[in-house]
């Protein structure tokens, strides 16, 4: 089996590595083909790597919470990832330039340098309405709870580079958390730490799936964190009916072991075809899948199976990245993962469920084929799974199905054994594009061409009356003043050098980065991109704004919601209620309640929708929910 070849040998077969050594090719994994694209001189970078790192040396989450608000903004990002690399390798290498959070940091005067790019980086080629989405995340104390967002780093090309693209979006992410209320927070406070925004990017579902989910619900990714599903058996099939029609699924924890039993008794599968699963044994010998104990009184074997839970102890050698090029598994390799992160479900045994894997299954962070030190026995424990759910039909986009092991992940990183990687993964997992979500959803866009200033644009069109959730205020993406849309305004001719009123002490200390205005004569604006009140603007030619043509970039300070209410800070060890899912109904008044939503609720409008989506490498999807509060004309792309 295919699987069993990558597995067993670890990408060593020097067959596979022959096949790659052409962009694009990917024999490993089930996703789409890779496009090798040329990125031009002036293409933002958002690195995943060591750049990424936050005040304290540790990976900064808010890159994603970055990437969303340019999906959500309609700013079309490609996603790169170097077919069949090997664990810890470059995805590309390129002459770049640090433009955020402070123009040049680390970087001497006047000097590009080579750098390479590691762990999935991000490509936004049309960065002229970028700014704003990143004002909005790093400005706007009210989206995280009363806490900022550490600014993301971001950097430039200073020449054209080809890459390997494996996503872009047809449409934008919407989250759904299943969980009862003291769970919840075990997939929320990563999504808060990333800087999404609750009931606008994600939403907590509760535990009645059944009543939500289907194949039109409106969202792209579900996932669920420690649950037994005892009491809602059901939601294990319609979560699985979910996932077939196309979204992205992940289940952490005790809800790796109760997702496949409790479907198999609906005759529904997720990752494996083993047998019994879903009926009785008299006891844990008569299951296929070895297991320690059942799950409850019933005795129902589970689909897959229980680890010895000893991984990295007792002689047992830690795991390693398999397939280092899946999207799920983009992070820093080298600081490893918290293989002795603890749980319901520690780790999985390969050798028991070996022959009921698919061919786009895939077991990761295992020691498969390494050997015990004590006992010199060979090894075989995952502590991941990922691939596409069983009969699958919708293509390469979609239906993606994740398996983590542990209970809870934080933001610590300690050397070998870094929680922070386990976050990673769940985000990665989160922002992998869904596909066929219903129209009315509002989560896709048409664009259309139009020409000025020379040169042709793409925006998106009026939205359509009776488009119900609203897009904050702080997101608000429009044309010059002089009516015009924005036009192309090189950076480096722009930014590229230091003007006479500043210099790089003054730049660095009051950590400004430069701008052009992306209108009129492309003004440079330098500023403190964290500071909304705009007392950091420099304007170097007068020292003032220009006001024809001209606009600044800086985005509103006050983020207004019409949507569902956002919820209260929680306390050291408070819990939090389920949050209502995206409504069709009108905004609550301050002490009103609203009735629970059904699915024929749930981002209901009347988007239109594209009549061929395009599968990877195909236009960024978003929708007229997005729309209702911008301008007419919200989003315009330069075409290269």
């Amino acid at each position: 089996m295919r699987y069993q070849c990558i597995l067993l040998v670890c990408l060593a077969v020097p067959s596979i590595v022959a096949l790659c050594n052409n962009a694009g090719d990917r024999p490993d994994l089930p996703n789409p083909p890779s496009i090798v694209k040329t990125l031009p001189e002036g293409t933002w970078i958002v690195p995943m790597d060591d750049k990424q790192l936050d005040a304290n040396g540790l990976f900064n989450l808010g890159a994603y919470g970055l990437i969303y608000r340019f999906l959500w903004a309609n700013i079309k990002v490609d996603w790169i990832i170097k077919g069949c690399k090997t664990e810890s390798a470059v995805d590309f290498t390129a002459n770049v330039r640090q433009i955020l959070p402070v123009w040049n940091l680390n970087t001497p005067i006047n000097q590009d340098f080579s750098r390479d790019f590691k762990y999935g980086a991000f490509a936004i080629v049309h960065p002229h309405f970028a700014l704003i989405p990143y004002q909005n995340l790093v400005q706007n104390m009210t989206l995280n709870f009363g806490e900022r967002i550490e600014p993301p780093a971001v950097y430039i090309l200073n020449e054209e580079v080809s890459v390997e693209v494996r996503h872009n979006w047809q449409m934008k992410p919407r989250i759904g958390v299943l969980s009862g209320d003291d769970k919840y927070t075990i997939h929320g406070d990563i999504l808060a730490a990333s800087g999404l925004i609750e009931e606008y990017h994600y939403f907590a579902l509760g535990v009645e799936a059944q009543k939500i989910l289907d194949s039109t619900s409106c969202f792209t990714f579900i996932s669920n964190p420690h649950d037994d599903l005892e009491e809602e058996p059901v939601r294990a099939g319609t979560v699985s009916d979910f996932t077939r029609s196309g979204g992205n699924f992940l289940a952490q924890c005790h809800g790796v072991r109760t997702y496949g039993m409790y479907a198999a008794i609906y005759g529904k599968k997720f990752l494996l075809n083993t047998p019994g699963a879903g009926e009785y044994a008299a006891d844990v010998t008569g299951c296929n899948a070895r297991i320690e104990s059942f799950e409850d009184s019933r005795n129902f074997c589970p689909s897959i199976s229980d680890g010895d839970g000893t991984m990295g102890s007792s002689g047992v050698p830690y795991g390693r990245i398999v397939n280092a090029d899946l999207p799920f598994l983009q992070f820093d390799h080298g600081k490893g993962f918290d293989y002795d992160q603890g749980g319901s479900w520690i780790d999985g045994d390969y050798e028991s469920i070996k022959d009921y894997m698919v061919e786009t299954s895939y077991i990761d962070l295992t020691n498969l084929g390494m050997t015990n030190t004590q006992t010199q026995e060979p090894t075989s424990v995952f502590k991941a799974m990922a691939g596409q759910i069983i009969d699958y039909t919708k293509g390469p986009i979609g239906g993606q199905v994740y398996y983590m092991a542990g209970h809870k992940y934080v933001q610590t990183c300690a050397e070998g054994t870094c929680q922070l990687n386990g976050r990673r993964m769940y985000m990665n997992a989160a922002i992998t594009p869904a596909t066929d979500r219903s129209a009315g959803c509002g989560l896709t866009v048409k664009v259309r061409r139009i020409c000025d200033y020379g040169v042709c644009v793409e925006f998106t069109e009026k939205p359509e009356p009776g488009t119900v959730a609203q897009e904050p205020d702080a997101i608000d993406i429009s044309n010059c003043p002089d009516g015009n849309p924005p036009r192309r305004c090189p950076w480096d001719k722009t930014c590229g050098t230091i003007p006479s009123c500043l210099d790089i002490n003054t730049i660095q200390n009051s950590k400004l980065s430069c701008f052009p205005s992306y209108c009129g004569t492309c003004q440079a604006i330098w500023q403190d991109q964290t500071d909304a009140s705009g007392a950091s603007k420099v304007f170097c030619d007068g020292e003032v704004e220009a006001e024809v043509g001209d606009r600044g970039t800086l985005s509103p300070t006050k983020l207004v919601t019409s949507a569902p209410t956002t919820l209260s800070p929680t306390k050291n060890g408070e819990t939090r209620s389920p949050t209502s899912p995206p409504t069709s109904l009108s905004p609550t008044k301050e002490g009103e309640t609203r009735s629970p939503t059904t699915s024929k609720d749930i981002g209901s409008g009347t988007g239109a929708e594209d009549p061929t989506p395009v599968m990877s490498g195909g236009v960024v999807l978003v929708g007229n929910v997005f729309m209702a509060i911008v301008s007419a004309v919200t989003m315009i792309l330069l075409i290269v």
